[in-house]
């Protein structure tokens, strides 16, 4: 459809959707990418869905430019992403605005997705199993040193991993 109605922006969209592929072929097999890569990779990600969206959807991301070369698990951050996009602004009716904090503190990364959610709406079947097996790699690597949590309040979600720094 979008390439009647739009042909310069689905040659936009198919750069995305290739780039976002070419992220999970490329950095599936690895043990480590970088916190930038991870970033490029959700902001791919995110430009395909604001495709669908529209203007429902609007992110912004805040990242120190010095976390960019620390090293995390790959696809730490899609996870995320899909759960925001699914439980938040699939349910909006008005515009989304979703948050990617990522900061550090003397000995920890702490990775923040902040979303809104319809508190009202019906909640999305859902089999919970992409938190699950995140939570689940990251402990089998980081072990008890990582966190990931998840609080919904007042209308907002809000989605926190936190790693140690380390060096890889």
């Amino acid at each position: 459809t979008l390439i009647r109605t739009d042909p310069e922006k689905a040659r936009e969209v198919c750069i995305q959707l290739s780039d976002f592929l070419r992220y999970s072929i490329r950095y599936g097999e690895k043990e480590f990418v970088t916190i930038g890569d991870e970033t490029e990779h959700i902001k791919n990600y995110l430009e395909v869905e604001k495709v669908r969206f529209g203007d429902r959807l609007y992110y912004e991301m805040d990242l120190d430019p010095e976390l960019k070369k620390i090293k995390i698990l790959p696809f730490v951050l899609l996870p995320l992403a899909e759960n925001a996009v699914k439980h938040g602004v699939s349910q909006m009716i008005g515009r989304s605005e979703l948050k990617l904090q990522i900061s550090r503190t003397r000995d920890r990364i702490l990775i923040s997705f902040i979303n809104p959610y319809d508190p009202e709406s019906p909640a999305v079947v859902s089999s919970g199993s992409g938190l699950d097996n995140l939570r689940r790699r990251l402990n089998a690597h980081y072990g008890d040193k990582t966190n990931l949590h998840v609080t919904r309040k007042n209308g907002i979600a809000t989605a926190v991993i936190e790693l140690p720094l380390e060096k890889t």
